[in-house]
């Protein structure tokens, strides 16, 4: 869960392979300008969103100026958190600047943000991506071919973190209810898994079946030769072995594992008769 990345694949972030230090605010590691700024259009340009967790919830931060090397200096909430439910592609045809922001040739970073979920409970992992831009008219709108949803992707906006939001960067969200709940149905399922692996370490014994050996050379089946006599099964006498020798097996085993050794007796028995099926 603390492995996934995101990427801005429209219009590029400050660094594409920041792999190992996107983790690292506030621009994943790359904490210096980039030029040439993107051009952004005053009526707002496309930005395209990559993200790699199944469930994870993300905010935009806006940068005034030249000089944006901290958290604390993208102080304008630009996109109010949402969550998303599948790792995909989320398309925001027209991300907008305040007006005061608005102008030409205003320089500033915009700063994304993702959550996801840590290795425990009420604990997260922020991952940060940054994009240098300067108000132009000549910057893109919209036209289709920038960016667009995966199919059947589902976003919500974080109403329940509202208030705080308000007065609280993004990073530092006390709690996310969603990403909590994903944290417990994951831990849940992998304890459930464990304890059915763990119903089924009695058929380790399966070496029991060694006993079976003796069916390894069928070659001599002359005994065999006229199933018409099946009422006279005496000439399939070595039958006799394989069943003492599974009966032997299963009633050394301890009673702790008594159904397993049942299930491997039964389970070689049956694919015994199955083969006696394919031969008649």
């Amino acid at each position: 869960m603390v492995h996934a990345h995101f990427r801005i694949p429209y219009p590029g972030e400050r660094n594409a392979t920041n792999w190992d230090t996107q983790t690292t605010g506030p621009c994943g590691g790359d904490n210096s300008v980039v030029l040439p700024r993107y051009k952004w259009n005053p009526e707002g340009s496309p930005m395209d969103l990559y993200i790699e967790h199944n469930k994870s919830v993300a905010s935009i931060y806006f940068c005034p100026g030249d000089d944006c090397s901290t958290d604390n200096d993208f102080s304008v909430l630009l996109y109010k958190p949402w969550q998303m439910e599948a790792a995909a592609n989320f398309c925001i045809p027209a991300l907008t600047l305040p007006s005061k922001y608005d102008i030409a040739n205003q320089t500033g970073t915009l700063q994304v943000i993702f959550a996801g979920n840590s290795k425990k409970e009420g604990e997260y992992t922020y991952m940060y991506n940054c994009v240098d831009i300067v108000v132009d008219e000549e910057g893109p709108v919209y036209n289709g071919s920038q960016c667009s949803n995966t199919t059947d992707v589902d976003m919500y906006f974080q109403s329940d973190i509202d208030n705080e939001i308000a007065s609280t960067r993004f990073d530092n969200i006390s709690t996310f209810t969603i990403l909590d709940a994903m944290f417990s149905k994951t831990m849940n399922m992998s304890s459930t898994t464990a304890d059915e692996m763990a119903g089924m370490s009695g058929m380790s014994g399966m070496s029991g079946m060694s006993g079976m050996s003796g069916m390894s050379d069928m070659s001599d089946m002359s005994g065999m030769s006229d199933m018409a006599s099946t009422a006279d099964m005496s000439g399939m006498s070595g039958m006799s072995s394989t069943a003492t020798t599974s009966g032997t097996s299963s009633s050394s085993s301890s009673s702790s594992d008594g159904a397993g050794r049942a299930f491997i007796v039964d389970s070689g028995i049956l694919a015994f008769a199955t083969f006696l099926l394919a031969v008649i």
